[in-house]
């Protein structure tokens, strides 16, 4: 692994994320296929998919779900 990218997961990790958004960039512009660093900025950016149909009643199982009830839950994740 880079130096430069163990450092910039190094200051993510520290919560200095706009310290590691700037060593990806750094990276992004020596290799601009990097999937990694790419991932990586979009986390800290907070680009993530926004799911709007949310199975409400699956998501309050999931939280609430006891472990007598997990064997139905994995089922349901499989099924999906």
């Amino acid at each position: 692994m880079d130096e430069t990218l163990k450092k910039a997961l190094l200051f993510e990790f520290k919560g200095l994320k706009e310290d590691a958004l700037n060593l990806y960039k750094d990276i992004l512009k020596k290799n601009p296929d990097s999937r990694e660093v790419n991932w990586a900025i979009n986390r800290i950016a907070g680009n993530r998919k926004k799911f709007f149909k949310v199975n409400t009643p699956k998501r309050d199982f999931f939280i609430h779900c006891r472990s007598e009830n997990l064997p139905k839950f994995e089922k349901w994740l499989i099924e999906t």
